[in-house]
């Protein structure tokens, strides 16, 4: 899969694609949580790894596996929000597997919202949370134009999808995925079990890459960090 969108081909930038953090999803090759000596670093990209994000969507398409990683047992905040430039007046139903989370805010602020005013209102201490008896749930609504915090455990091993639950947002790849601790904290692979591949397709023709991609592992968000998308924005924060 290529890290950036310089690696493909017969994409138009007139194409719509939904992305995370300008990052349109693409599904990995062969199955990693069951086939884990067979996976490649140079896979998986995040905000971390495309160094020019205001490319990606204004020239061309960024598309890999995107995911994160975080610690086991770590407490994971979210302030997911959504431009409200595309898609306005439905909103995204943001899902989570493998976890229930605490939704502490949630707020449309205008027609539309950008990224840095967000910053600016958290900077002013705008961005409220309710610490008193937030409801739990794995699917929120975020409002074009607005925002919504959430707060979980990573308390549950594995690879667990973070994505839209309107299907045709999904297939155009608003999605990512979480890794929550390491292989080593997850039950061995029954010798018995079935191995596959070619998971991973695509309409793109691809050209040799040439950009440095990551080898080993996959990247790792900073302790602070900001993951921005096109019809919807997000901003994480690890605690």
């Amino acid at each position: 899969m290529p890290c950036n969108a310089r690696d493909v081909e017969g994409l138009s930038t007139q194409n719509l694609s939904l992305t995370v953090s300008k990052i349109t999803f693409s599904l990995p090759p062969v199955p990693i949580l069951s086939q884990p000596e067979d996976v490649r670093g140079e896979w998986f990209c995040n905000r971390s790894t495309i160094p020019d994000h205001d490319y990606c969507q204004t020239e061309d398409l960024c598309m890999c596996t995107h995911m994160i990683r975080v610690k086991l047992n770590q407490v994971v905040e979210l302030v997911v929000f959504h431009e409200g430039r595309f898609f306005t007046e439905r909103g995204h139903n943001m899902h989570l597997h493998g976890h229930k989370f605490r939704l502490l805010g949630l707020n449309k602020v205008g027609k539309a919202l950008s990224r840095s005013t967000l910053e600016q209102m958290d900077a002013r201490g705008e961005l409220r949370r309710n610490y008193i008896k937030p409801p739990v749930r794995d699917t929120v609504n975020v409002p074009d134009g607005g925002y919504a915090i959430i707060r979980f455990t990573a308390s549950n091993p594995g690879f667990w999808m973070f994505h839209c639950h309107t299907d045709n947002h999904l297939q155009r790849g608003m999605a990512l995925l979480i890794q929550v601790g390491d292989y080593s904290d997850l039950p061995p692979v029954p010798d018995e079990f079935p191995r596959c591949g070619g998971m991973g397709f695509s309409n793109a023709r691809r050209r040799p890459v040439t950009s440095e991609c990551p080898t080993d592992t996959a990247p790792t968000l900073r302790s602070t960090s900001l993951l921005s998308l096109s019809a919807l924005l997000a901003m994480f924060l690890l605690h």
